[in-house]
């Protein structure tokens, strides 16, 4: 049946009734919600939204780890239970809790003393570090305490404790000054710093970014997840720079190589040991004796240790292959390389030692009161004759012995990152009349043979016998290998950089063959303890630090006026792949220190071996099941 115009017109008009009634009623509805919200619940609704909390809080970027050369971890990050109060939610329970329950140092008392009073709503680290008990009394009562959080962070651990602590270093807690001045570097006021060692000097590399998030706090403090609300939040904080790990570091160290020479110096009192790489100048092991254990530094829960080590008179915090001492007969390589490369001796030159050498009124004794006889530039080395540098100095004076120290890098540091260390002194003409108004000749005899005002490190000594095992060529001294982003990428890779000396590599040649007769030849001052199966050159020396009577046994001076005992050498002579310097600290004589040198020579000639053995197993084993694997392969094919 057809619809006419008069029944169109009633259905649509009924239609638009309908939707104006439903309309109404959604209105009504909404309205009624509304007032419900406002006025007949707006009370609750108001205490809720109050008691919901905004907070910004910091996010600390974890800091990159460290490894030796083989990917051995030298210091890493394990997590830490700290503890956040938000001053604006204690109540007197917690506080009481807090007061009674929890171990607070004076300074951490103070800080919560001032948030109770400044009311201030951000949160902030009132005691990191909690101990385990601490944390399950925490945690057993959560439920009923306003105010606090537990945030799981992270803190620095050095799993080898004391054995490579010198030149891994330590990192601890900011300074309120330093955090003035780094804040705009992105530093939080408790974030911790590199100190010493690689944690000092690769900072840069191993600080990460930190950051910051929104979270919602409930009326006790606690953070929430809240639905919508939580949905904006996290949109939010995606806008904020996200945090970025701190890069992995890999340093040139050789852990297991460092861990045999803390075996070999095992009854040394004080001293230090460097290995370099002949060819790539890698520091391979830096030791310094006594070490300390980093992880008590950092956790500062062991007070008698902290105060033992920074009253000891050993100093374990100070890292005694940077540290400067009169060099003896170590030094007597520079003297050696000036009066050959100057032209002033010629190596096959003489001269007569009777055991005292005769200068104005002064007499400058040998160590041989009954002296050497005749004597060149290889008897020179090899027995160490003080009267030949004696003679030398006489020709040439302190002025060229201090030019050619400068010319082998003495007074400069020439390394990647290890920049901010003594450099080595050798005094001239002119720093003596300077400082003490004038200048005697007599000055560099005593200069000549590593005695007087010169200063060396056994880091530097082991640099300056690095260049004469490389005829004249300097090696950039590397401490870093490479580094490695956290999501994989290379941001630096170690290159090796030389330049070259301007002492001639003949003048090397000729002071090289000293070298190896002190080691090689009977009559070396080292030859009682040459190893059979490797050729070592090398120097010892013994540095005095106080006079002693020729009829005083060594046993009876204080071990703090016995001389200092060194040796530093290269191996192999023929083709040098690395670089031993020894220092014992008041060790007496070099016999104390040349035996060690001699074993860390072979503890890394053992390693290499093993190495190598290790690596052609690996090979072989490859080998091995490849073939297998096409044989098996082939016979399925048959």
């Amino acid at each position: 049946m057809l619809w006419g115009e008069k029944q169109i017109i009633q259905f649509y008009t009924l239609k638009i009734r309908l939707f104006l009634i439903v309309l109404v009623l959604v209105f009504f509805l909404i309205f009624s919600w509304l007032y419900k919200m406002q006025v007949v619940d707006g009370d609750y609704y108001a205490q809720k939204a109050e008691n919901n909390f905004l907070d910004v809080i910091q996010v600390s970027a974890k800091r990159g780890n460290i490894y030796d050369r083989n990917g051995n971890v030298l210091a890493k990050n394990i997590p830490a239970f700290n503890l956040y109060i938000i001053p604006k939610f204690l109540d007197s329970d917690t506080i009481d809790f807090i007061i009674n329950s929890i171990k607070l140092t004076e300074k951490q008392q103070i800080s919560l003393k001032e948030s109770l009073n400044s009311k201030n709503k951000e949160s902030f680290m009132l005691k990191e570090h909690l101990s385990s008990k601490e944390l399950a009394l925490i945690e057993s009562r959560m439920f009923r305490l306003n105010g606090l959080d537990i945030v799981t962070e992270s803190i620095r651990h050095y799993p080898n404790s004391g054995i490579a602590s010198h030149i891994v270093g330590y990192i601890n807690k900011i300074t309120p000054k330093e955090f003035q001045e780094k804040k705009d570097l992105g530093y939080l006021n408790d974030d911790y710093i590199g100190r010493t060692g690689a944690e000092g000097y690769l900072e840069e590399y191993l600080r990460g970014k930190n950051g910051k998030k929104i979270v919602i706090r409930d009326q006790s403090g606690k953070i929430k997840k809240d639905g919508f609300l939580q949905q904006l939040i996290d949109k939010k904080n995606k806008e904020f720079p996200p945090v970025e790990e701190g890069n992995d570091v890999y340093l040139t160290i050789d852990l297991d190589l460092q861990k045999e020479i803390d075996e070999i110096f095992f009854n040394v009192r004080s001293g230090a040991a460097v290995v370099m790489d002949v060819d790539t100048g890698d520091i391979l092991a830096l030791y310094s004796k006594p070490t300390f254990d980093p992880n008590k530094i950092i956790l500062k829960d062991d007070k008698n240790y902290l105060r033992e080590i920074f009253k000891d008179e050993l100093q374990p915090t100070l890292n005694k292959a940077f540290k400067q001492f009169y060099p003896g007969s170590v030094f007597k390589l520079i003297t050696a390389l000036a009066a050959i490369d100057s032209g002033t001796f010629t190596e096959d030159e003489t001269v007569d030692c009777k055991g005292v050498e005769e200068y104005g009124s002064t007499s400058f004794r040998c160590w041989k009161r009954t002296g050497h006889g005749s004597v060149n530039l290889k008897k020179a080395m090899a027995e160490s004759c003080d009267v030949y540098f004696y003679r030398v100095a006489k020709k040439i004076g302190l002025d060229e012995i201090n030019r050619y120290a400068k010319m082998l890098g003495v007074g400069s540091n020439y390394s990647d990152f290890i920049t901010d260390v003594p450099s080595g002194f050798v005094p001239n003409e002119k720093w003596y009349r300077d400082r003490y108004g004038r200048y005697q000749k007599g000055i560099a005899l005593n200069t000549s043979i590593g005695q007087g005002d010169v200063y060396l490190s056994p880091y530097k000594v082991a640099d300056l016998y690095m260049t004469t095992a490389n005829l004249g060529v300097k090696k950039q001294i590397n401490l870093l290998d490479r580094v490695l982003s956290f999501d994989g990428k290379m941001k630096y890779e170690r290159k090796i950089v030389q330049k070259t000396t301007e002492i001639s590599p003949y003048s090397f040649q000729k002071v090289n063959k000293g070298l190896y007769s002190a080691i090689n030849d009977p009559s070396g001052t080292a030859y009682s303890f040459r190893l059979n199966d490797i050729m070592v050159s090398g120097k010892t020396g013994t540095a005095q630090v106080a006079s002693k009577t020729s009829d005083e046994y060594e046993f009876e001076i204080p071990w703090e006026l016995r001389h200092h005992a060194w040796f530093s050498s290269f191996a192999p002579s023929y083709k040098p792949e690395i670089v031993v310097t020894v220092l014992v600290e008041h060790g007496g004589s070099s016999s104390a220190a040349v035996p060690l040198g001699m074993k860390i020579i072979k503890a890394y000639e053992s390693l290499k071996s093993k190495r190598i053995h290790a690596e052609f197993v690996k090979e072989k084993t490859k080998m091995e099941a490849k073939r297998e694997t096409l044989f098996y392969r082939n016979l399925k094919e048959d």
